[in-house]
Formats: structure tokens, C-alpha cells, sequence
């Protein structure tokens, strides 16, 4: 819980600085990002008893240009994560999967090669997702069968993260930009209530792949 208070904080001052700066600089965008999630359930406790799930990512983001090759972005998304079950039932029909749905909160640093109106870039930083829900669905493909058994209490309210990834940035109008990025997440801790012991050692490990669109809040004075 310490660990994820002081993220946030982190998260509240790194924000709070790099805003005032970009009004009085200028150099402030907001824009829109969605994408596949592939996401699986790792750690001793997860073993290998799961599959990656494919879901959905999607939210908004600001970017502050600190110069012409280092900047700062920060979001606020929804996330679907979690994983399937692995088939090990007689009945080949059956599918199980834990979802996990999150509001996440990354912030991150972006280093960007070369000038001009097309940029690839690299990037890390540190993501704080707060749980929505979670639930186990169990369906039969060949029938109409779904069973949804609510099971949020089994998991912690917050995960703090770590970040990396890699992406493109590129000009499509006066400071109108479209960006592409890859990005891996993993959990610093266990995500699960019961105490954290080695056999319930669970984490999220997540693939995302993001489009976004950004403008900017406040044109360059002239």
C-alpha cells in the first residue's frame, strides 16, 4: 500500500509541474488513444494456468514537450486485463476466463530520434491502475451457456506498474499528431487481497498497442 501511495504522489507533483510549464511554454497537447490489450496473469501463484486474454484500452492523454527530444506524457485510460483459463476440463466446449478491469494512470518520459514531422521514439515510466471490477466468465461455446461469478474482493483496490515502450509520432496538421506505440507493463507486487505470500504471488503482464490523435491546448504565441 506504501508503494502505491507514493506512485500516486509521484504521479500527483510530476503532473502538477509539467501543466503549469507547458501553459506558460506553450507546448501543452491532449489528444485521444484506444487499442488492443493482450493481457496475462503471471507469478509463482498464476503458475502456468492461464492463456493471454485480448481486450480493450482506451482514454485520454496530454504530452508536454520538455525539448526537442525529451518529453512527458500522461493518461487516463480504461483497461481490460486479466487472462483464460487454461482447457484442462474433459469437456472441450467450456471457456473460463478472470477478467480484471482497471482505470489506469501512466505517466512516462518519451526520448524521440531526429527532427522534423515524422519521429520514432522510446519511452518508460510508471503506470497506477485502479480496479473497477473483476470477475470470473465461464461459457459453453457449442450453447448458450454464460455464468458470471463477481470476485473483486479477491484482488487489491490499486497495482502500481512499471513501463516500457516504443512508438511514432506523426505530423498531420499544424501541431496535429498521430501516434503509434508498443508498450509492456508489469506489476511490482502481487495483485491479489490475501496476503502476498510466494504460492499467491499474481501480477498483471500486459501488451498494449495504441493509436492516438493529439492537438494542441494552446498554439505557439505568435
Amino acid at each position: 500500500m506504501k508503494k502505491h501511495l507514493f506512485l500516486l504522489v509521484i504521479i500527483v507533483l510530476a503532473w502538477g509541474g509539467f501543466k503549469a510549464q507547458a501553459q506558460e511554454k506553450n507546448t501543452l497537447s491532449i489528444g485521444l488513444t484506444v487499442g488492443p490489450n493482450i493481457s496475462l496473469l503471471t507469478g509463482q501463484g498464476a503458475g502456468n494456468n492461464y492463456t493471454p486474454r485480448l481486450g480493450f484500452v482506451g482514454g485520454a492523454l496530454l504530452n508536454y514537450s520538455v525539448s526537442n527530444s525529451i518529453g512527458l506524457g500522461a493518461e487516463l485510460t480504461y483497461a481490460n486485463k486479466g487472462g483464460n483459463f487454461r482447457n484442462n476440463v474433459t469437456i472441450a466446449d467450456i471457456r473460463v476466463s478472470q477478467r480484471i478491469n482497471y482505470i489506469d494512470v501512466p505517466i512516462y518520459m518519451n526520448y524521440f530520434f531526429g527532427e522534423g514531422e515524422s519521429r520514432p521514439k522510446l519511452f518508460f515510466g510508471a503506470n497506477l491502475s485502479l480496479l473497477t471490477s473483476a470477475k470470473i466468465v465461464t461459457k459453453n461455446t457449442s450453447t448458450d451457456f454464460k455464468d458470471t461469478e463477481d470476485n473483486s474482493e479477491g484482488f487489491r483496490s490499486t497495482d502500481a506498474a512499471f513501463l516500457i515502450g516504443a512508438g511514432w509520432h506523426k505530423r498531420v496538421g499544424e501541431g496535429i499528431w498521430l501516434i503509434l506505440d508498443a508498450r509492456l507493463s508489469h506489476s511490482l507486487s502481487s495483485i491479489v487481497a490475501i496476503n502476498p505470500a510466494v504460492q499467491n504471488d499474481v501480477r498483471n503482464t500486459t501488451l498494449s498497442l495504441r493509436a492516438a490523435i493529439t492537438m494542441p491546448l494552446n498554439l505557439p504565441k505568435k
